[in-house]
């Protein structure tokens, strides 16, 4: 484009901008504008065949500009916060203009074409896309609702509305995504305290023989006391009362539902029940003959069980025992990937600090090992193994 006719085009589009500011698009003549723009109509009409097609064109730049300033519109799934913040700067980068090309008739317009390009732009990226009903319900929400919220709230400061936006967005990103979003760790067991039993013992792989067989690995002696970490609804338990009807236990679990029903049925028995966490509750020094946590530990890291493994080895006897029946890893990319997909859905629900949420990232049992003996227990052996589920018994001399 050669100079004088870059100048008429900005003629044009400014004389054109300058009339909708104060008219609907529908009340501007090609007359008007061009004698704003002093230039002649046929001059008009070597660029524009009428004033709708300017107006068209304009609005595509727009969406254009607004586009090109994300990026890819899978961003939305991987971080939706992010998206959405985006999206919406990209608006009030182009506040003025938006608000007067977009006014009156042409109110919907901006929206819908941005609407069409990212889901043109998501189904190039994932073919899957144009099938999958609940990410294109879930782009459509955010793109009409982070639009019409912007427009409908102009007295509030734009970064306020950025981030009330991106929060929001941050909160419901997990089911536009089509995933659930991780629960609190004692929120997730008391949702699903009814048939929690039966789930445990009937849907995990040989369940119905671990359970009694960790009950069996305890010291069953007279007054014999056994700290639990994670008891729940104390399963094995049920197993070891029946060995060891006079041991005294120490259950400290997340979940008050799930403490609640283990009370409830164990009536009569020698139960000092707490809720916390096993990392924070203060064990005692050396009142404890053996220590047990069935399927609760496989959440952590290496590091947060070696710190734990130190304060359940302080808590035991010389002579104690530490009974870990868990589930594992079956190498160390199956351990690397299930900590990275946490990580992940954890930004992409936007959780920070120290809560703990629910998903499991089981280490190897090499690593279990390892963390078992960093923390002080020099004996270290597998007294059974059913697939990925392992009981280890760690000895304090």
């Amino acid at each position: 484009m050669d100079l004088r006719t870059e100048k008429t085009e900005r003629s044009i589009i400014n004389a054109f901008i300058e009339l909708r500011a104060k008219k609907p698009l529908e009340k501007i003549t090609v007359k008007e504008l061009c004698q704003l723009a002093r230039i002649n109509k046929s001059t008009f009409y070597a660029h524009y065949s009428d004033i709708y097609e300017l107006s068209d064109v304009l609005e595509t730049q727009m969406v254009t500009a607004v586009i090109e300033s994300l990026k890819p519109a899978s961003l939305l799934f991987q971080e939706p916060g992010r998206f959405t913040a985006e999206l919406t700067r990209a608006y009030c980068a182009q506040d003025h203009l938006i608000r007067i090309l977009f006014s009156g008739s042409r109110s919907s317009h901006l929206v819908s074409k941005i609407h069409h390009s990212l889901l043109q732009l998501a189904a190039q990226e994932d073919p899957s896309f144009q099938t999958d009903i609940q990410r294109r319900i879930g782009l459509t929400y955010a793109i009409y609702g982070s639009y019409y919220a912007f427009m409908e709230n102009q007295d509030c400061p734009q970064d306020e509305l950025i981030e009330v936006l991106s929060r929001f967005s941050q909160r419901t990103g997990l089911q536009l995504s089509g995933e659930e979003p991780l629960e609190k760790m004692g929120e997730f067991f008391d949702r699903r305290l009814d048939g929690y039993e039966e789930h445990q013992l009937t849907c995990i792989e040989d369940a119905q023989e671990f359970y009694p067989f960790t009950a069996r690995c305890l010291p069953a002696w007279e007054g014999v006391r056994v700290l639990d970490l994670g008891c729940g609804t104390g399963l094995e338990l049920n197993y070891y009362f029946q060995l060891c009807p006079s041991a005294h236990v120490t259950g400290i679990d997340l979940a008050p539902g799930m403490l609640a029903a283990l009370k409830e049925k164990f009536p009569g028995k020698d139960l000092t029940l707490i809720q916390g966490s096993y990392f924070d509750v203060p064990f005692g020094g050396q009142p404890y003959d053996a220590a047990v946590s069935v399927e609760s530990l496989h959440h952590f890291t290496k590091e947060q069980k070696t710190a734990l493994y130190r304060k359940v080895y302080r808590a035991l006897k010389n002579g104690g025992c530490f009974v870990l029946t868990d589930y594992f890893s079956m190498s160390e990319e199956e351990e690397q990937k299930r900590r990275q997909e946490l990580n992940r859905l954890k930004a992409l629900q936007g959780i920070t600090g120290e809560t703990f949420y629910h998903y499991d990232t089981p280490l190897t049992e090499e690593h279990e090992r390892q963390a078992l003996k960093e923390a002080g227990f020099p004996d270290v052996e597998c007294a059974g193994r059913w697939g990925h589920t392992s009981v280890l018994i760690a000895r304090k001399p």
